[in-house]
């Protein structure tokens, strides 16, 4: 393709004497004196370009083209025809150096064929030993950052096989670079590790005669990083390090915060407990008086059993509320009270009151530890004293002995209460709905408000039975009374 493109640039471009050469025979030192034999002449060179012409200066052409084996960079800032990376080139101008390296100066150049293929990239680990051999060639390769400079007007690496390699090349960004911008060399540190791929270059100091090689990105694509950058892992160790501290800090002052509260919760919670402890303590002395005061006045009506029997039952009614309050004055729980040895005083303690004629009844309490709250212990406490009382007052009238069981049975929030005796029984034609008894009425609207079933049996005595489910209820017991 290349021999196509010499004759015809031959015939229209260069005069008789000048020959078409390939880059590497542009560069030829013949007699090995350090010095190019065509330096200072007309050539014509041709080659393909491994940089774009706007890339590297904004306004002169600055282009490196290469053979298989050797590139030159080719300057000129009168010509403006744009050159595409992989563009096959013929380029006519004298041959010089610039700074201890050679370029041609370009007076005319022809793009012969338009391509993106370009000559594949040497190997970075060549350049080492022998940069000389490369220059202006493309090369890439994984490298080490070993140092990093940053001017206003150029940035800078020193890179290297590893950070203890004493052989370094430079990748060098001028501000006249198209992509200066994008080049972001801030976030790199000493120790990185990069891939590079460039353009090998190199420049003489005149003071001192010091050469230094560098390659040159062609854009930022050309010059990635390996993994994460240990800039990176400062900034994600600095900011989680800032991040704990501020999260152990919101936790202490939380852990305060909960603590100051929960002290205030405890100090309220027990300002509450003895409260609540006072108050039941003063129900309970209250009711205590006015169980007294009835006591002391049924004893004015020995001649009148009528009235000395309202008075003695609505004396048990208060007893069984006022127990309840001493059982909560004493236990300090008004969630889990136990039923169980209450029942049994209360029995004990309406036996007493009521069973004056010294008949023998057989007292019979049957539980399996049941556990109520406040607001379902009151109601059940006066069912119960109401159906020991019928039992005495009714069923047991006409007898000198019998039996009274109590049967109270929990089954997870199922609870039943039954009350059976053995006495006369009630009469055959007996109707709850129709009951005058105030008793029986109490037993009927409580067992209501404690949203449960009561069941009566008539057999060989009378059998009261209460089922209901345990519930938390809030508020007072005091809709009881209602």
């Amino acid at each position: 393709m290349l021999v196509i493109a010499t004759s015809k640039v031959s015939a229209e471009t260069t005069s008789d004497s000048t020959q078409i050469k390939t880059v590497s025979e542009v560069l030829i030192d013949k007699n090995n004196d350090g010095k190019l034999d065509l330096l200072g002449s007309k050539v014509t060179v041709t080659g393909r370009a491994t940089v774009s012409s706007s890339v590297l200066h904004a306004n002169s052409m600055i282009i490196y083209v290469q053979d298989q084996l050797k590139g030159v960079l080719v300057y000129s800032d009168e010509l403006k025809q744009e050159v595409q990376k992989g563009d096959s080139l013929v380029v006519s101008g004298t041959l010089k150096l610039y700074y201890g390296k050679a370029e041609v100066v370009a007076d005319e150049y022809q793009v012969i064929e338009t391509s993106s293929n370009i000559p594949p990239a040497v190997s970075i680990d060549k350049t080492y030993e022998n940069p000389e051999r490369y220059l202006g060639t493309l090369v890439q390769g994984k490298a080490v950052v070993v140092s990093k400079q940053q001017e206003e007007a150029w940035k800078k690496l020193e890179i290297a096989p590893s950070t203890s390699a004493e052989k370094t090349v430079s990748v060098y960004i001028d501000k006249g670079h198209e992509k200066f911008a994008s080049f972001d060399f801030d976030m790199l540190s000493i120790g990185d590790p990069i891939t590079v791929q460039g353009i090998l270059d190199k420049y003489t100091y005149q003071e001192s005669n010091k050469t230094i090689y560098q390659i040159i990105p062609r854009s930022s694509q050309d010059l990635r990083y390996i993994g994460v950058p240990q800039r990176y892992w400062q900034i994600i160790i600095w900011g989680g390090s800032i991040l704990a501290v501020l999260i152990i800090l919101a936790i202490i002052f939380l852990r305060q915060q909960v603590k100051s509260r929960t002290a205030e919760i405890t100090s309220a919670l027990e300002n509450n407990q003895v409260l609540m402890e006072e108050i039941h303590h003063r129900v309970k002395n209250n009711l205590a008086v006015i169980s007294g005061l009835l006591q002391l006045e049924s004893m004015n009506w020995d001649d009148n059993s009528q009235i000395k029997g309202v008075l003695n039952e609505s004396m048990l009614r208060i007893n069984s509320i006022a127990m309840i309050h001493e059982q909560l004055y004493q236990t300090k729980d008004f969630a889990n009270l136990s039923f169980d040895d209450y029942v049994e005083e209360l029995v004990e303690n309406i036996s007493t009151t009521v069973n004056t004629d010294g008949k023998e009844i057989s007292l019979k309490v049957f539980s399996n530890n049941i556990k109520l709250n406040v607001n379902q212990a009151i109601p059940c406490s006066l069912i119960i004293n109401e159906l020991v009382t019928n039992a005495y007052k009714h069923g047991f009238d006409k007898q000198a002995k019998g039996e009274l069981k109590i049967k109270m049975k929990q089954n997870d929030k199922n609870v039943s209460i039954m009350v059976d005796d053995d006495g006369k029984g009630l009469p055959k034609d007996f109707d709850l709905q129709e009951s005058s008894s105030l008793g029986l009425s109490m037993v009927q609207q409580l067992t209501q408000q404690l949203n449960g079933d009561l069941s009566i049996k008539n057999g060989q005595g009378a059998c009261f039975e209460i089922n209901f489910k345990i519930e938390r209820n809030s508020g007072s017991a005091s809709n009881y009374f209602v």
